[in-house]
């Protein structure tokens, strides 16, 4: 599902770091409507410190991500992305599935993913970053911490470092 609270504020040129016509579009896969939300207008609230356009896409669970990633059924059309945010504890396929799935397929392998979650156990940190997890990020109690969080990846990732360019799972 496509959030409309997602959606973006008016953006600007490119920063000249992405390539990818002034957007940074963002996976969001978060099972919890409140989370989503949250995260959401968070990465939209950093709009004003990238010229890069934020787009932010919601989906619930990790079978969705799946195929939004391949463009399948319902998301035949959707653009792919240029980050992917998961959440490790979602029903039925959890985070590290859809990160394990997504390493193991060339056509995503290079494709920036970030852990945004509450779990903090060293299993899961290692597991992660031994999938191939860009970065890990704990989702703090404090709602100001996480704000804090959650602005600075759409900042880093159009200002700071290079993306690879956006794949395609398009037949």
């Amino acid at each position: 599902m496509t959030d409309a609270a997602a959606h973006p504020h008016a953006g600007g040129q490119s920063g000249g770091q992405s390539g990818h016509h002034g957007q940074i579009r963002i996976l969001l896969a978060e099972d919890n409507e409140d989370h989503a939300f949250l995260t959401a207008a968070a990465l939209q609230d950093a709009q004003h410190e990238i010229t890069d356009q934020i787009l932010v896409d919601v989906v619930v669970d990790g079978e969705e991500a799946l195929r939004y990633l391949r463009h399948e059924g319902e998301h035949a059309g959707a653009e792919s992305p240029d980050l992917v945010l998961l959440d490790i504890q979602m029903p039925g396929l959890d985070g590290i599935e859809v990160l394990r799935v997504m390493k193991a397929d060339a056509t995503f392998k290079t494709l920036p993913v970030i852990m945004l979650t509450t779990s903090a156990h060293e299993r899961d940190v290692l597991t992660s970053y031994g999938l191939g997890a860009n970065e890990y990020v704990t989702k703090p109690v404090s709602a100001a911490e996480f704000r804090t969080k959650v602005q600075a990846i759409p900042a880093y990732w159009s200002k700071v470092v290079t993306r690879p360019p956006r794949c395609s799972a398009r037949p």
